[in-house]
């Protein structure tokens, strides 16, 4: 049953990155327009350590009024550090509330292994943070099993 249930989570970490990519990149030529972005960055860190290589991406929660529900997207350096992109040219994220959502999967590119991190910080996240327009919008997450 842990190897159904081990299957499952990495299926959805594949699906969730592949989604995420889709956004990150777009569809190219499409002529929106960019809305406010401000600059986003932060650290992550797990059982009291730093991080490295894990995906961070914030989505915003009032898509209606913002006019965008694009996902920005970082990834954490050796250091647990990231900086959000909202699309391959633009840094940044929307102003306003976010969903947050972090996941890291174990194993190699070659083959990967399953979710790392509990659900309740990627697949059912209860993390949320503001992203504001006058602040310095550089947030720290300490995430235990």
């Amino acid at each position: 049953m842990n190897s159904v249930r081990q299957t499952s989570l990495s299926l959805f970490a594949r699906i969730s990155m592949i989604c995420g990519l889709v956004a990150f990149t777009g569809c190219g030529g499409s002529g929106d327009p960019i809305p406010m972005l401000v600059p986003v960055t932060g650290m992550v860190e797990y059982l009291g350590k730093p991080l490295a290589g894990a995906a961070v991406s914030f989505s915003p929660q009032q898509a209606a009024e913002t006019g965008s529900q694009r996902t920005s997207l970082g990834r954490t350096d050796e250091n647990g550090v990231f900086t959000l992109m909202y699309n391959a040219d633009y840094e940044g994220a929307i102003i306003g509330s976010h969903i947050v959502r972090i996941s890291k999967l174990e194993g190699t590119d070659e083959e990967p292994g399953g979710e790392m991190l509990p659900s309740k910080y990627n697949a059912q996240s209860t993390l949320t943070e503001t992203v504001s327009a006058d602040g310095t919008n550089d947030f720290f997450f300490q995430l235990k099993k």
